[in-house]
């Protein structure tokens, strides 16, 4: 849970810069360099930080213990997210009909008849002309109502309280996203590297480069709130399945290193190989920082 947990990664970059600030760690890099701008929506100060933050970019709602892609959710209209996020809808309650006074009985019939005879209306004819005008039987209401779509219930937005907020929020964090990624033939890339830590006592952490792992899709922003997009913005493999086409491109999923520098090479995006060693000695430095700041929660074991 140390590495894995989003909300407890979270907390340890927040303690790198910490660390980094006293002295107790000592790098090049700032985790402002490496880490996207992420709130903790289950932390108070974190929350309202959020909500005080641009209604701009892109965001991405994460679940702190899934992987795989699972429980992400893309949000294009942060504005909208926040409205939606800090009110909920309640149904508005129909104001009670004032009750009318009632007349004595027959009082007003009699005054009717007698005023409709002075007029010259025959009130048989006139009982016979309203029956034809009646309004509908209880079943010919029910059929008509039937068919007519129903009406939506009016509701009304109330603003929630913040304590019940970060309680509703217990499980997630929100990271903007970035949105201008370096590219791999029109495609969004990452880069799946590890960390090994094979001793603790004494520390022995390996580096393995691992492998890049590519969207099946063009990269564009259109359809970042589509169901289709995260096919395009997440390159996680269980997520590329769901694409049409998986079984007969899966190959194109994952390259090695290699592979990526020389077409980075090729599109003159770096000038020279040493650019590209100079990225990956970025990301030792990164897994070395978070190793030093979480080291001591380690269990400290022979082997």
């Amino acid at each position: 849970w140390i590495f894995t947990n989003k909300v407890t990664t979270l907390d340890t970059i927040e303690n790198l810069k910490i660390s980094l600030k006293s002295g107790e760690i000592s790098s090049p890099l700032h985790p402002d360099q490496f880490f996207p701008e992420t709130y903790k929506l289950n932390y108070a100060p974190d929350l309202v930080k959020f909500l005080n933050q641009k209604d701009e970019g892109f965001w991405l709602l994460k679940k702190k213990n899934t992987n795989c892609g699972r429980g992400i959710t893309l949000i294009f209209d942060v504005k909208k997210y926040k409205d939606d996020l800090v009110t909920k809808e309640i149904p508005v309650q129909p104001k009670p009909e004032l009750e009318t006074e009632k007349e004595p009985s027959g009082s007003s019939t009699e005054l009717l008849l007698q005023k409709m005879k002075e007029m010259g209306i025959d009130p048989v004819e006139e009982a016979k002309q309203s029956q034809s005008d009646a309004p509908p039987d209880e079943e010919t209401k029910e059929a008509h109502a039937a068919e007519q779509p129903t009406a939506p219930v009016e509701t009304t937005r109330k603003i929630k309280n913040i304590r019940s907020l970060v309680t509703e929020m217990d499980e997630s964090i929100i990271q903007k996203y970035i949105d201008k990624p370096c590219l791999y033939k029109g495609k969004k890339f990452d880069l799946r590297v590890y960390m090994l830590i094979c001793c603790t006592k004494p520390y022995l952490v390996l580096f393995n480069q691992g492998y890049c792992r590519i969207s099946l899709q063009d990269y564009n922003l259109e359809d970042f709130n589509t169901k289709e997009g995260k096919i395009t913005h997440m390159t996680n493999n269980s997520v590329q399945k769901k694409h049409p086409e998986y079984k007969d491109r899966k190959e194109e999923t994952i390259i090695d290193l290699e592979t990526l520098r020389e077409y980075l090479l090729a599109e003159n995006v770096i000038a020279t190989p040493e650019e590209f060693s100079k990225a990956i000695n970025k990301i030792k430095e990164v897994m070395r920082v978070i190793f030093l700041q979480t080291k001591d929660k380690l269990d400290r074991t022979y082997g």
